[in-house]
C-alpha cells in the first residue's frame, strides 16, 4: 500500500510556534524537479525547538508492533543562513509522550536530494494515533519537499533492513574535507 498524491493534502501544520514562524505553500515544481508539485516551507526567525513547526501526516489505520513502513521524499534548500536546509523526520505517536519509532535528520543544499527512510514500528498504535512528523523548526530557511511517499508493508514479509536507506550525512564529512587538513 502506498500513499502518494494524498500525503500533502492530508497533512496539517502544527507546533507551538507554527502560526508566527512558519508558512507552507503548495506549488507547481519547476522543470527538472523529481515530482510535479512541491511543498515549500518557510521558517522565519529562530525557533526554540525543531518541533515548534511541524508538518504532520496522520496514519489513519492501526499500526502493529513490528510493522514496516518506508518514507521517501526529495528535499532541497533554496535559501538558508548556511546554504543547507534541515528537516527532522519522525515516525511517532501523535500525542504525549510522543514516543518515536524512527528519527532521522535530513539536510540538503540547493540541489534535490532523495531520502529513503525505512521504519519498524516499535509498538502498536491505534488508528489515527501515529504520524509522520516533518519537523521544520530550523532557523531562517526555505526548504522544498517533493515526491513524499509513505509505503505501508504491514502484513508482508518486507523488513526495514531489506529496504534502501539514506545514510545521514553532513557538510565536511568527507575524508578530505578542509577542516581535516
Amino acid at each position: 500500500d502506498v500513499r502518494t498524491a494524498d500525503v500533502f493534502a492530508a497533512a496539517t501544520l502544527g507546533g507551538a510556534k507554527a502560526a508566527e514562524m512558519g508558512k507552507l505553500d503548495m506549488a507547481d515544481a519547476p522543470p527538472g524537479s523529481p515530482a510535479p508539485r512541491l511543498l515549500r516551507a518557510i521558517t522565519s526567525g529562530i525557533p526554540d525547538n525543531s518541533w515548534d513547526l511541524v508538518l504532520n501526516v496522520a496514519i489513519d489505520r492501526p499500526v502493529k508492533q513490528g510493522s514496516t513502513f518506508f518514507i521517501r521524499f526529495y528535499l532541497r534548500c533554496p535559501k538558508s543562513m548556511t546554504g543547507e536546509g534541515f528537516v527532522a523526520v519522525q515516525f511517532e505517536q501523535n500525542h504525549e509522550p510522543w514516543e518515536k519509532s524512527q528519527s532521522f535528520q535530513a539536510n540538503a543544499g540547493e540541489e534535490w536530494k532523495r531520502f529513503d527512510i525505512p521504519v519498524t514500528a516499535h509498538r502498536d498504535f491505534e488508528a489515527g494515533k501515529s504520524q509522520i512528523g516533518l519537523y521544520l523548526g530550523f532557523p531562517n530557511q526555505t526548504v522544498e519537499i517533493a515526491g513524499l511517499e509513505l509505503f505501508d508493508y504491514s502484513g508482508t514479509n518486507v523488513r526495514a533492513i531489506d529496504l534502501p536507506r539514506t545514510r545521514m550525512d553532513y557538510r565536511g564529512r568527507d575524508a578530505d574535507a578542509a577542516w581535516r587538513k
